[in-house]
């Protein structure tokens, strides 16, 4: 039963999204953005271990895994650009993270032309993309709207554009998907791989 612990956490992860859509509109400084951030951190905290959890558990990383841990990410991307973030950035910064939110939609397009498939990878800069991407809303009631927060953000938009270039190389370089590949450092060994598996 333990194999089905990961799966189980990207599940609950997209369950989790759904009180952000009703609490988060009110502010994150109410009882009603409490109720929010509590259920974030409790997305967040689902997909800092269910990778852990994955890797230790036997059986426990499947492509099936993999494909559900990236539409849990991406789901929690979409709900926090389209209701965490009119609350905390403007609209410069709002308008920026959209777009960084297409670039990752643009991933998944060419991802499914190379393979026919959406693949989101899980790389270490990836990983670090997330933590960073769930760690902000954080900063901002710690900061507030200050020059420290903004330097922040603008660093984050930094990461997400240069996580995404790796991802977008690492799926345009490899034959078959990469789910498990963690840095494009190992593309030439995946490929090399994947090679010697089909002589």
């Amino acid at each position: 039963m333990l194999k089905y612990v990961p799966n189980t956490l990207g599940i609950l992860r997209i369950m989790f999204c759904i009180p952000l859509i009703f609490f988060t509109p009110f502010g994150l400084t109410t009882t009603a953005g409490i109720v929010a951030v509590v259920f974030y951190s409790l997305a967040g905290l689902s997909d800092i271990i269910d990778g852990p959890i994955a890797r230790r558990i036997e059986g426990g990383q499947t492509e099936f895994g993999a494909a559900l841990d990236g539409l849990a990410d991406m789901v929690l991307a979409v709900v926090a650009v389209i209701f965490i973030a009119p609350v905390i950035f403007t609209t410069t910064q709002l308008i920026i993270a959209i777009c960084a939110l297409v670039l990752r939609f643009s991933s998944g397009i060419v991802s499914y032309i190379k393979h026919k498939q959406v693949v989101f990878l899980h790389t270490y800069f990836i990983k670090f993309m997330g933590t960073y991407l769930f760690a902000l809303p954080f900063l901002w009631l710690a900061l507030g709207d200050s020059l420290a927060f903004n330097i922040a953000f603008f660093t984050l938009m930094c990461v997400v554009i240069l996580a995404m270039i790796e991802e977008i190389t690492i799926n345009l370089n490899t034959k078959e998907p990469a789910f498990n590949i963690k840095s494009i450092f190992a593309l030439k060994q995946f490929n090399n791989q994947h090679k010697a598996g089909g002589e």
